[in-house]
């Protein structure tokens, strides 16, 4: 990830949830998603930030692991785990090898706008070796991004200022902090290509559960078993 995103979660970080926060049915459908697709209790919830999954999927009885770029979102997260028992939560970045041993993990998620922070190139290529190595064998990883901003040149609500620089890049202001970020975009056919050794590679559309349609779906969900 680059510096920018790093510096951008800094600043929002005391008020993440608040602004950026998914509603509350939207949060429940994406976690009801995630437990259905998951196969084991041992998960990494990657660029885990405030908690948003690492602390309710804690509560179910899951062995929650996170990692996170941020420190002062790590910071937020750690004010809500008195109640859970959260295995490891530490700060590293998503584009880099990984602390964690080959075929540790039952799941890997890797949720909200996580992906589109990183860069094409490398950095690509070493999340998703990466993902299968410290997956055990069967296991799944859950990823999701944008799918319909890619298609926008400017955007602009009480939240935030978006516009697009170029085929695959965006500029997004936070209007409440300031802080800005550059955001990449993705499509089905560079994930398929990234997550080629696994065994079977599937896309939602949403958090219903719905296929992924081109041009129509709000998301591009990924899951991808070894």
């Amino acid at each position: 990830m680059d510096k920018q995103a790093k510096e951008f979660y800094r600043i929002i970080a005391h008020c993440y949830d608040e602004l950026l926060g998914l509603p509350e049915p939207k949060s429940k459908k994406q976690l009801a998603l995630i437990e259905r697709l998951l196969t084991g209790k041992r998960v990494l919830d990657l660029g885990c930030g405030t908690g948003r999954i690492l602390v309710p999927l804690s509560k179910k009885g899951y062995v929650m692991y996170g990692l996170d770029i941020s420190e002062e979102m790590l910071d937020v997260a750690q004010t809500k785990l008195s109640e859970c028992d959260i295995m490891d939560l530490r700060v590293g970045s998503a584009t880099e090898p990984l602390p964690y041993e080959d075929d540790f993990f039952d799941g890997v998620i890797c949720c909200h706008a996580v992906l589109q922070h990183f860069p094409p190139g490398n950095p690509r290529e070493t999340w998703a070796k990466e993902m299968y190595r410290i997956l055990a064998p069967n296991g799944v990883l859950i990823a999701d991004t944008h799918a319909l901003w890619r298609n926008i040149d400017k955007y602009e609500d009480e939240l935030c200022k978006v516009w697009r620089t170029d085929e695959k890049t965006s500029i997004h202001i936070d209007k409440a902090t300031g802080a800005q970020c550059r955001m990449y975009w993705w499509n089905t056919k560079e994930l398929e290509h990234l997550l080629r050794d696994f065994s079977t590679v599937d896309f939602l559309g949403d958090y219903d559960g719905s296929r992924y349609i081109e041009g129509k779906s709000p998301r591009i969900i990924v899951v991808a078993r070894k």
